[in-house]
């Protein structure tokens, strides 16, 4: 295979983007999925996860969901797919279990990372990845590998899959963390490996680093249920009910939505995993526990760790869904469910978000403390749904003073 299908493989990922795009081309779905077919034989596909949690329901984050569903779809697609991924994980590709932490423990003295000037958990990332990197390794020595998609987060294998040159595929899905770093800081000087980024934002990110291409993100659209139904001019009634969700941590500013949500008298159901339980105890709880002791006015519902048709529900029951990351978004899948549930998005303009967020379907307001705020929004928000699209339109006094 030339390096020109390759590349059209990989824009396969995008799924079903339901941003606009300047490229059409590049982001069809049905057309790229018929250039699949179309390849004389199945590609065989290694694709490695990150170790931290399993790829299955109920998601941790969308990097779980994602991973889950090019899996999924390229085995559809009639290819031969090996996920290295935590040993809980949900795939119809073949799994392949990454080193377990029992294992780990079984392999090391109990000061081991000591000895190497190495934290624990940096020692176990360490030696889980290169186990499985060896595994590829060896498989393609056999024959057995076409292409290697990366999605660790972690140097290790951005390192070691330049034996792979340009059949070797890493997406940025974050900022780019020391791990990750450390092996741009040596890719800057040359690599013949692939590199994709999942909006624009990323790529101008990791641009003084390595160039990639812009894949953004996809969610299987047809797996949703929207609503439609128009909700009318909400303000002030009994149904109107914001939702938020995510893991719930201090880049994803869970209490900043609850404190607009309070500010503006908003009831909010608030949905997702206590990912940093500090930040939970210290940040949400105590909202929580205020709320709670408001008896019938009480405007909060913690729904806990939800699956993803359960998702779907609560989108379709909201007014809109609040958006407050405080870091740089690299995409927001959040953003992609909500509108393919047919509700709109109030948020900040963080990272990638404009680039999914227009004005026909959300309200995008600045990070910073300056005017409108994000509560004020809620406030004067009017939300009216349109038939038959799932596109949301949005109207509020423009004229107002804030």
């Amino acid at each position: 295979m030339n390096q020109g299908h390759y590349i059209v493989f990989y824009r396969f990922y995008t799924m079903f983007p339901i941003h606009h795009s300047t490229n059409q081309n590049a982001y069809n779905y049905k057309g790229l999925k018929n250039m699949i077919r179309s390849s004389n034989s199945p590609l065989r596909i290694a694709i490695i996860a990150h170790s931290l949690y399993p790829i299955a329901q109920p998601y941790a984050g969308g990097l779980e969901m994602i991973t889950q569903l090019i899996c999924d779809e390229l085995v559809a697609q009639g290819h031969e797919v090996l996920l290295y991924a935590h040993k809980d994980s949900d795939t119809k590709a073949t799994l392949v279990p990454l080193l377990t932490r029992h294992e780990f423990n079984k392999m090391v003295y109990d000061n081991e990372h000591e000895t190497v000037a190495m934290g624990r958990e940096e020692m176990y990332q360490y030696l889980t990845y290169q186990i499985a990197l060896r595994d590829i390794i060896e498989r393609d020595d056999r024959g057995e590998i076409d292409i290697v998609h990366n999605h660790s987060l972690h140097h290790i294998p951005m390192m070691t899959g330049q034996a792979f040159g340009e059949r070797f595929f890493t997406t940025f899905h974050t900022p780019i963390f020391p791990q990750l770093r450390l092996a741009l800081l040596t890719l800057r000087s040359g690599t013949t490996t692939q590199f994709t980024a999942i909006s624009k934002h990323q790529q101008q990110l990791f641009a003084e680093f390595v160039p990639s291409q812009v894949v953004y993100n996809g969610i299987d659209v047809e797996s949703f249920i929207s609503n439609t139904e128009s909700l009318g001019n909400t303000n002030g009634s009994d149904d109107e009910v914001y939702f938020w969700y995510g893991r719930i941590c201090p880049e994803k500013g869970t209490h900043l939505a609850m404190r607009y949500c309070m500010e503006a008298g908003k009831k909010l159901i608030i949905a997702g995993p206590k990912s940093n339980e500090d930040y939970f105890n210290q940040k949400v709880a105590p909202l929580l526990f205020k709320d709670s002791k408001s008896g019938d006015d009480k405007l909060f519902s913690y729904v806990g760790h939800v699956t993803k048709d359960e998702i779907n529900n609560y989108l379709c029951q909201a007014t809109a869904m609040l958006f407050t990351s405080t870091w740089d978004e690299p995409y927001g899948l959040t953003l992609a469910e909500s509108l393919a549930c047919g509700t709109p998005v109030i948020g900040f303009d963080a990272g990638a978000s404009a680039e999914i967020i227009t004005s026909e379907t959300g309200v995008i307001v600045p990070k910073k403390k300056t005017k409108p705020p994000l509560s004020m929004v809620l406030l004067r928000l009017k939300i009216y749904h349109a038939k038959p699209a799932v596109t949301v339109l949005y109207s509020f006094v423009q004229c107002q003073p804030w």
